[in-house]
């Protein structure tokens, strides 16, 4: 599984749905995740490791510095967290309630909101 994260723009409507109140969404298959990060508004945050179905983004081993990056990458508040085992679960309670896949409309909208 795939997941990414609407960047630039203020909503997508396509191969899957993004607002930026519900800016991640998890795809399937490689060439889904490429296709999306290419239109330069969704950026890949984590995927399945080659060969294997193990996630290539392990949270729970992450220092405090890159802890606060990723949180701050994908729009995660851990002000309040004192230290890593909050910022942790923080991260992936935040993570957890991104939505999966959209409603399967096809026309490829971006919203940037001009007009």
């Amino acid at each position: 599984m795939y997941k990414l994260k609407l960047i630039k723009a203020r909503s997508y409507n396509g191969k899957v749905t993004a607002t930026q109140a519900n800016p991640f969404v998890e795809v399937e298959s490689k060439p889904d995740a490429e296709y999306l990060a290419g239109l330069g508004i969704f950026k890949i945050i984590e995927s399945p490791a080659e060969g294997s179905g193990e996630q290539t983004l392990n949270i729970d081993k992450m220092k405090k510095d890159k802890l606060v990056a990723f949180a701050s990458e994908n729009g995660i508040d851990i002000s309040d967290c004192s230290d890593n085992k909050q910022r942790v679960a923080k991260i992936k309670a935040a993570l957890a309630e991104s939505p999966a896949e959209g409603s399967g409309e096809s026309d490829g909208e971006a919203d940037f909101g001009e007009g």
